[in-house]
């Protein structure tokens, strides 16, 4: 029984050390997207150096009006190039997306960007956290 809970401890513990390393290698990057086109894609951060393949979004639910009927779309550029799949927000999400295979690694010029889903009308309040690994 005693080496049983030892196990249990010692495993919670590996995880939670290797979980709060995975997190600390993020940097946030905050954006602030108003905006009620269903066209174009507003910047919400922008000239961002990235090392990594991988993105999230930390949505800032309190000043932020996304539901199933209200949807952010959004998605990473490199100059005007997307370099990520588009990615629609209804609330709350931060499943981690990665980059196109063209954009893998150290790139410069990166931005974050989202719109009004097309579905949807009114002024989309789409504020938070682009976290990604940044490039010094």
């Amino acid at each position: 029984m005693k080496k049983a809970m030892a196990l249990a401890l010692v495993l919670i513990m590996v995880f939670a050390f290797a979980g709060s390393a995975m997190a600390a290698n993020y940097t946030a990057a905050r954006f602030d997207i108003v905006t009620s086109s269903i066209t174009e894609f507003k910047t919400g951060c922008y000239d961002l150096k990235k090392k990594d393949n991988s993105w999230y979004v930390s949505l800032s639910e309190s000043s932020s009006n996304l539901s199933p009927t209200h949807r952010a779309v959004a998605r990473v550029h490199q100059f005007e190039n997307a370099v990520s799949a588009t990615w629609v927000y209804s609330g709350s999400n931060s499943t981690v997306h990665p980059y196109t295979a063209d954009c893998q690694g150290y790139q410069k010029h990166i931005s974050f960007r989202a719109r009004l889903d097309d579905r949807d009308s009114g002024l989309l309040e789409f504020h938070g956290y682009f976290n990604y690994i940044k490039w010094y």
